[in-house]
């Protein structure tokens, strides 16, 4: 699809523009400048048109580190555009770094609309003439949080858009989500990065340089997922500004989103606290799920130490006993392979139907395996039993005692079917009801 992208300086309202256009608040929206690091990708529909919209983070030259990378990639997304949203504010007018990044522009070669932001009245409306010292023909007065100029906005926009024959013959298709979730700085952006080959998302060591939930399509082994790369997610206690309550809301976003969750553990510190209460959030909500042991280059200690340290882990997340546990590197690319290996085995179980009179020989069976001591009496018995959903297989089993159902049996019942069914890597989803 032709690709549309948004640049301009910090706190201009690039992703207030960027949700308007969406249609949904998917980038973070704050007063902090330079809130927004990693380039945001959406789809979205321009006077019916269907564009990948791009978010970039503010231009701005800082020497931290982490500002040179956000202009790198304002620079990568911009290089194939078909159309390039340039977004300044109505109320300051033009700026050095607004003709700064107007030249950058011109060298490029993009198709420019310069969106004069924050025409909330028509007080400011005269304003708009003075960006045009800009040096581009299309000049548009907006305001993204009101919602004004954009019809105008989307009508210039649809006449420098040509979607391509692909994009108007693509049918909808269902693509995996796979969620890179974990603590700050066990290494989710280096092993984004490493999985698509190249710099996608900024990586930095300061905590929390991922803020927004970042999403990218990939092809593996002839495979299209969608890789989400979320904010580490630390202990709530110790969340205290806005921006990090936005942040974590944002990952726990990208679990619920995510078919597949990638659980990034650091491998020189073993699985802590809050990684267990993660993989409990994984469960909670029915996701399939792989652990990655990241900096395993880290690991200088012999091989019995090494085994020993993949069965504590094991041992530790036995509640995702489903999740298959990889030794990783995202510096030196080990376990890679076993990755892109894995996720079509693990897809294709959290998206399994089952034949339902397989289904019910299987459940009768196990359900006179096991006896409870609260159990009506003759104990549990099976009416019927369908499957009425996948991601993940979503079994209703119709018994004579719903509340006589404990955890535990619920436990035993979706271990056994899971072997029973060689669904070995996928969570179960089990509905009781009583017979009517």
């Amino acid at each position: 699809m032709p690709k549309v992208v948004i640049v301009g300086r910090p706190n201009v309202g690039k992703s207030t523009l960027f949700n308007r256009i969406l249609g949904e608040r998917k980038a973070i929206v704050h007063d902090t400048p330079g809130v927004t690091r990693d380039a945001l990708t959406g789809e979205a529909q321009i006077n019916g048109i269907p564009v990948t919209l791009i978010d970039t983070g503010g231009f701005q030259r800082v020497e931290d580190g982490i500002s040179f990378q956000v202009i790198d990639q304002t620079y990568s997304a911009v290089q194939d555009a078909q159309l390039v949203l340039m977004v300044v504010d109505s109320r300051k007018g033009p700026l050095h770094q607004d003709f700064e990044i107007a030249e950058a522009l011109r060298k490029s070669g993009a198709k420019v609309i310069v969106c004069v932001n924050k025409v909330d009245n028509d007080g400011l409306d005269l304003s708009v003439s003075d960006f045009y010292q800009l040096g581009f023909e299309e000049v548009v007065g907006i305001s993204a949080i009101h919602g004004r100029g954009i019809e105008e906005l989307m009508e210039r926009a649809s006449r420098y858009l040509m979607p391509t024959s692909e994009a108007k013959e693509s049918k909808s298709v269902v693509l995996p989500r796979i969620a890179i979730v974990g603590r700050p700085n066990v290494g989710k952006s280096s092993i984004l990065n490493r999985i698509l080959g190249q710099k996608r998302v900024i990586v930095s060591e300061i905590p929390g340089t991922t803020r927004d939930l970042v999403d990218v399509q990939v092809t593996l082994k002839g495979l299209d997922y969608i890789l989400l790369d979320t904010p580490g997610i630390r202990k709530r206690a110790r969340v205290k500004e806005d921006l990090e309550k936005i942040s974590l809301r944002r990952a726990l976003e990208g679990i619920k989103r995510a078919d597949i969750a990638l659980l990034v553990m650091d491998a020189a510190s073993g699985p802590v606290d809050q990684d267990l209460k993660i993989g409990q959030l994984i469960e909670e909500n029915y996701k399939a799920a792989i652990v990655l042991l990241n900096k395993w280059d880290l690991i200088k200690v012999g091989r019995r130490a090494e085994e020993e340290l993949l069965r504590d882990t094991g041992w530790r997340i036995q509640f995702l006993r489903y999740a298959p546990i990889i030794r990783f590197s995202a510096k030196t690319g080990r376990g890679l392979r076993a990755l892109t290996d894995l996720l079509p085995r693990v897809w294709g179980d959290y998206n399994t139907r089952v034949e339902t009179g397989r289904l019910n020989r299987i459940l009768r069976d196990l359900i006179a395996e096991y006896s409870q001591g609260e159990a009506p009496k003759g104990g549990i018995k099976l009416y019927y039993a369908t499957q009425v959903a996948v991601r993940p297989p979503t079994l209703v089993l119709f018994v004579n005692g719903p509340q006589f159902i404990t955890p535990q049996y619920e436990r035993f019942l979706r271990g056994r079917l899971r072997d029973a069914l060689g669904l070995t890597h996928t969570p179960i989803r089990l509905i009781f009801r009583g017979r009517r």
